[in-house]
């Protein structure tokens, strides 16, 4: 109850269902990773991917891992706007075309989210660059 409080607080109002559920998720790690094991080792390359894999899971707050979590909760509209986060709601308006308030407010939670996001990491500075990193990749063509 105290976080949600918070939320809601940091909110000053309303937050929809899905983002408070989000922020509960993030919050006590409801979702863990899914996990693999291997049923025999042929030649060392599943071995050696299991491994790899098993320590990635052993850093889980790690720069790529904590972008991932961060980058699958934004929006579409956010995602777009993660390089202009020092810009106003008049740019983002342009950016989304949309109007200067509901850009303004999507631009508002973005940075909340980031805020929150971040406020527990260790490296914030490594996970912003890989989430920049992100916004510079190409999105993945659609399916046919």
């Amino acid at each position: 109850m105290a976080i949600v409080t918070q939320v809601l607080r940091h909110a000053r109002g309303a937050v929809r269902e899905e983002d408070l559920a989000k922020v509960l998720e993030s919050r006590f790690e409801l979702l863990s990773p899914a996990r693999f094991t291997p049923l025999y080792a042929d030649d060392g390359t599943l071995a050696a991917a299991v491994e790899a894999s098993a320590a990635a899971e052993a850093d889980p707050a790690g720069a790529g891992g904590g972008a991932a979590g961060i980058w699958q909760r934004l929006t579409d509209n956010e995602r777009l706007l993660l390089p202009y986060l020092d810009e106003d709601a008049q740019h983002a308006a342009q950016l989304l075309e949309i109007g200067q308030a509901q850009a303004g407010a999507v631009l508002a939670g973005l940075k909340a989210k980031l805020l929150l996001a971040l406020s527990e990491d260790s490296d914030r500075e490594a996970v912003m660059k890989a989430l920049l990193r992100r916004c510079a990749d190409p999105p993945p063509e659609p399916p046919l």
